[in-house]
């Protein structure tokens, strides 16, 4: 486990991309299946992920999953600078400071 007695995630997403609903309802259904509590924050502009980001803090989440279509970078930085552990599809997520990344990340488990 990456983070162990992992009870709340946030799941970030991009509120453009058609996708993120999809998304979005397949990471509620794995954490459902776990008993996670998934928290989702659909965003647009820095500023909303800025936001984003001090309501993770907040809200005392343990992990942020990112939609890979959000910029890859700047969710990094923010991630260590709030010290949230930080997995997403994107293959360059952990070049750019992410603790996970690639098609070896899945949400929560998601084997499909």
């Amino acid at each position: 486990d990456l983070v162990p007695n992992l009870r709340r995630i946030a799941a970030l997403v991009n509120a453009a991309d058609p996708f993120s609903k999809q998304l979005l309802a397949r990471t509620k259904a794995a954490g459902a299946a776990q008993r996670i509590e998934i928290l989702a924050f659909p965003v647009r502009t820095g500023p909303e992920i800025d936001a984003a980001f001090s309501a993770m803090v907040d809200k005392g989440v343990g992990a942020v999953i990112v939609q890979p279509t959000l910029p890859v970078k700047y969710v990094a930085n923010l991630a260590i600078k709030n010290r949230l552990p930080t997995g997403s599809l994107a293959g360059l997520f952990t070049a750019n400071g992410g603790l996970a990344g690639g098609r070896g990340v899945r949400a929560l488990g998601d084997t499909d």
